[in-house]
């Protein structure tokens, strides 16, 4: 079990969250750049630091074990709550700092397209040190990378009836295009 973290164990654990958002080892060999020997060996000294199996891998395919899904939710949390702690720590020096994924539908209307345009232009003239991360996907996908907090807003056209996300009107046009804010908070389904 672990007794003290260290920034190897954070490395492993990111690796470990990494490898189930991807489904596998061999899908997670694209996003981690990693060999799957060596992100085999990787799992297993997390899993050896742990003293327990985390998943199980082989013919019937990439699956957690009970403790698996259990590291997982406490393995998420406490990198969100690193990933916090550096962005409080960095707006103390009056410095906006970080990454903010923000999801587009795909074939987005042309002067929604412009509009985000102009927003991140403006966004940029005040030289912040945020990265953005820009993904175009259809509106099923964008919601689930929501409410999977892989996004932290979507532009899309979402179906009033969904009460899983947080939304606000994003265009006053007929076309009714919202833009959903993936609050940490309420990005659970209800």
């Amino acid at each position: 079990m672990l007794g003290q973290l260290h920034d190897p164990d954070l490395h492993l654990l990111r690796l470990f969250v990494t490898v189930v958002e991807a489904g596998g080892f061999s899908a997670a060999q694209g996003v981690l750049g990693l060999s799957q020997p060596t992100i085999s060996q990787r799992m297993a000294q997390l899993e050896t630091r742990l003293g327990y199996r985390l998943c199980s891998r082989g013919n019937g395919g990439f699956r957690l074990t009970d403790k698996g899904e259990l590291l997982l939710e406490a393995a998420r949390g406490l990198l969100l709550n690193i990933e916090l702690f550096r962005q409080q720590a960095n707006g103390v020096a009056g410095r906006l700092l970080g990454t903010v994924r923000v999801g587009m539908a795909e074939n987005q209307d042309a002067a929604v397209s412009l509009r985000l345009a102009s927003a991140i232009s403006r966004f940029r003239g005040r030289e912040e040190a945020v990265q953005l991360e820009l993904i175009s996907a259809p509106p099923a996908e964008l919601e689930r990378l929501l409410l999977e907090q892989r996004l932290d807003f979507a532009i899309s056209y979402f179906p009033a009836t969904r009460r899983r996300l947080t939304t606000s009107l994003c265009s006053r046009s007929a076309s009714g295009c919202t833009a959903a804010r993936g609050m940490r908070c309420s990005m659970r389904p209800r």
